[in-house]
């Protein structure tokens, strides 16, 4: 992995664009020039830049932390206090004060903060631009509280693990008691972002990290004072390699990109494809030996190719950041496809169109290896669609290898009788949405299940040498709800998503593990030392002998 200072393979593209690049490379991948100067950039624990050039678009900030912010009522000048009812310790906490729009972007009051081990407290010295120039205030702070001044509104960054802030006005005269109730609406969950991780194809078979990190730069020159990482893999298929790059801050172009898409840019003779949706296979290793098997990763329902394997608290990648350490002789790839509710979406893909692109991209990748064993993961609905995957290899012998290379198969809360969908389908209307159907194959009960668990009885014969293992949650999990704006949001009343019966198979050569997570966390491990992580492997060696 490759990294350099300072400071998402997609069915759709955008237009292409040529660059020229100079044949001189970078003996390390630094890299200057900036938006906001390499001194100011936030570090890990520390201080956030004090002054930022015009410039410089909100996105920035935003990808640096989650931003939350109140709705700016007016409250005439009253002090604000930000009250950490998650009184988590090691927090650090920033507040940024909004100003009037004629006053440019730059006026994000960056604050100065410092760790406390008092109930996670921060200390907080904020400085505010306003038409009439930059005022600061040291507001008070109490154990567990934040007060900061009041403008038209209020921005709260948070490089601390998640907490939970509540705005109030500690004044009990009328007029700021007419303000009480704006702000009871302002309460809200607050967290480090994850790095923004973007997928660079078709690379050459002879550049290295210099080469690509060149070739980044050439594309976006922000890229040359941005904290990134690099991170280089021989492709699935062909002789070409495939990058991944990690951000810490987004920068304009890259925040920018069309998540859906896929964009081609021409660097000298080569033609990059960048995306960030993870759709169809990517691969996350370097195996060091002679691979023995592939172990194949599939996404649930609404889904990421990369980030729903990620940690929340780490952001590690278990499949890309502990598992080749583990288990040098496989090949690791994931596979992502478009099966979310957004509005707008133009695809009709269903169960069946994800099979078959599934089965042929698995086709092309063991090309050279017909008979390499593999090893599934899947995790929610990607267990339905590898099982599906399972049934065609068994009716169609043109693909009969896949199944006979299959010696394992580990399932991670997978509705094998149907989850919950009640919640969901009162926020979809499912006789019109796209993905419509789709939620009413995986009800409970459901006709479509009841067939599959008959089609797959013969298929068993064949895995039942290799091992089969279901992981089921034991903790419920938040359900979607639409806001508002429309826009959906797993932040709903809490269920068992997946029931115990429904995550089982009654094989008699199964096992079956609990993991202390709720559905959508089960399969994000957070470091090697995770014990449901090293179940994982564990068993994965057993499959490989």
């Amino acid at each position: 992995m490759r990294s350099f200072f300072k400071n998402h393979h997609g069915s759709e593209t955008t237009g292409p664009r040529e660059h020229e690049i100079r044949p001189r490379l970078h003996s390390q991948a630094g890299m200057s020039g900036s938006a906001i100067p390499a001194s100011e950039m936030l570090p890990a624990h520390g201080t956030i830049p004090t002054s930022a050039r015009t410039a410089n678009p909100p996105h920035l900030i935003s990808r640096l932390t989650s931003v939350a912010q109140t709705p700016a009522p007016e409250l005439d000048g009253f002090p604000v206090t930000w009250r950490n009812t998650a009184q988590r310790p090691g927090s650090a906490v920033s507040v940024l004060t909004s100003v009037p729009d004629a006053v440019p972007w730059p006026l994000r009051t960056p604050a100065s903060f410092q760790r406390s081990d008092h109930l996670g407290t921060p200390t907080i010295t904020a400085q505010s631009v306003g038409p009439t120039g930059v005022s600061t205030h040291t507001p008070a702070v109490a154990p567990s509280v934040l007060r900061t001044p009041s403008p038209s509104g209020f921005s709260v960054l948070s490089e601390s693990p998640a907490q939970q802030l509540e705005p109030t006005i500690d004044n009990d005269s009328p007029k700021a008691s007419l303000h009480k109730s704006a702000l009871a609406t302002c309460s809200t969950s607050i967290s480090k972002a994850a790095p923004m991780c973007f997928r660079i194809t078709n690379i050459p078979p002879s550049w290295d990290e210099n080469n690509i990190s060149e070739a980044l730069q050439t594309i976006d020159p922000e890229l040359k004072d941005i904290t990134a990482n690099i991170s280089r893999f021989p492709a699935y298929f062909g002789s070409t390699q495939t990058a991944l790059l990690n951000l810490d801050i987004c920068t304009k172009f890259f925040g920018g990109l069309d998540p859906k898409k896929a964009i081609q840019e021409k660097v000298s003779s080569a033609w990059l494809s960048i995306d960030s949706h993870f759709h169809g296979l990517t691969p996350l290793n370097t195996p060091e030996d002679e691979v023995v098997a592939d172990v194949v990763a599939v996404t649930g329902l609404a889904g990421h190719g990369f980030g729903s394997w990620r940690s929340r608290q780490t952001h590690q990648m278990w499949l890309k950041d502990f598992l080749p350490k583990d288990i040098t002789n496989i090949r690791i790839m994931t596979y992502g496809y478009e099966s979310g509710f957004e509005e707008g979406s133009n695809s009709n893909a269903t169960l069946v169109d994800y099979r078959r692109n599934f089965i042929q991209l698995l086709k092309n990748s063991r090309s050279r290896a017909r008979k390499r064993p593999i090893i599934f993961i899947g995790h929610s609905l990607g267990g339905i669609l590898v099982q599906q995957t399972l049934v065609d290899a068994y009716r169609n012998p043109q693909n009969k290898e896949i199944l006979e290379a299959t010696i394992g198969l580990f399932f991670f809360g997978t509705p094998h009788q149907g989850l919950r969908t009640e919640e969901l389908e009162r926020v979809i209307d499912v006789a019109s949405h796209k993905r419509g159907n789709l939620i009413l194959q995986l009800r409970e009960g459901a006709e479509f299940l009841q067939t599959q668990k008959e089609d797959m009885i013969r298929v068993w014969e064949y895995v039942k040498r290799g091992k089969v293992v279901s992981f089921y949650e034991i903790r419920d999990t938040a359900t979607v709800r639409k806001s508002n704006s429309g826009r959906l949001s797993r932040d709903g009343p809490e269920v068992e998503m997946v029931k115990k019966f429904s995550a089982h198979l009654y094989l008699s050569f199964e096992d079956r593990i609990p993991i202390d997570k709720d559905h959508t966390n089960m399969v994000k491990f957070d470091s090697q030392g995770d014990s449901d992580y090293q179940t994982v492997v564990n068993l994965m060696q057993e499959c490989i002998g």
